[in-house]
């Protein structure tokens, strides 16, 4: 018989910045199979998804090359949400892999498992303070400015490394949490910075391309 006396999940994500690592160790407890754990990363990209389309609106420049939204745009989005949802908990699944490799290199002990667990649950405790930034920083910006407010809602992004450098430094049985939270940082670094390199080297073939098409036009 389910223990009555049992938090909700909702409760349990709420108060798990009282002791992240004691959540995560109850959220194994409780054995979480790969759907479960696949269910939790989905709502945590609802929220962070949330927070990522309030944020538009403290950067004006951003939200005028936007579409307009009608009801055919809103019904598409709707459409496609869940399978956005699905590729950013795979997003997730690969930070969470790439973590698992580097801790594993420097004496980690967590199972691929417990990894995947730790990355989901330090983002789905982290997307109701994202999102709560994110709020924020729509309410400030008349008063403080897009750049001030935007910077506001960047501080989620502190609070999903620091929750994942938290749960990570359990699974893997390290006592400090900071160098899991340097390493992944610089890993997020990296790649952000490897993905800019590609898109500004892709850049002038594309322009060579449709300086291309438009001489061969009659």
């Amino acid at each position: 018989m389910p223990d009555a006396a049992a938090p909700s999940l909702s409760r349990r994500v709420l108060t798990a910045w009282g002791d992240l690592r004691g959540s995560y160790r109850d959220l194994l407890a409780r054995q979480p199979g790969e759907g479960a754990l696949l269910a939790l990363l989905m709502a945590a990209g609802l929220l962070f998804t949330v927070a990522g389309a309030l944020r538009l609106a403290t950067d004006p420049a951003r939200a005028a090359d936007l579409p307009p939204v009608t009801a055919g745009s809103v019904i598409a989005a709707a459409m496609i949400l869940p399978v956005g949802l699905y590729v950013l908990a795979m997003v997730f699944y690969a930070l969470a892999m790439i973590g698992h490799g580097l801790a594993r290199l420097v004496g980690g002990t967590a199972t691929g498992r417990e990894s995947r667990a730790a990355m989901a649950w330090a983002a789905l405790v982290s997307g109701p303070v994202v999102l709560a930034l994110s709020v924020v920083s729509v309410a400030l910006a008349p008063a403080i400015g897009a750049a001030e407010a935007g910077g506001i809602a960047q501080l989620g992004s502190f609070a999903f490394l620091y929750a994942v450098a938290v749960c990570f430094a359990d699974a893997h049985g390290f006592r400090r949490a900071w160098p899991v939270a340097a390493a992944l940082g610089a890993v997020v670094v990296a790649i952000l910075a490897a993905g800019a390199a590609m898109a500004d080297g892709r850049q002038p073939g594309v322009e060579t391309l449709l300086t291309g098409a438009s001489d061969r036009v009659p």
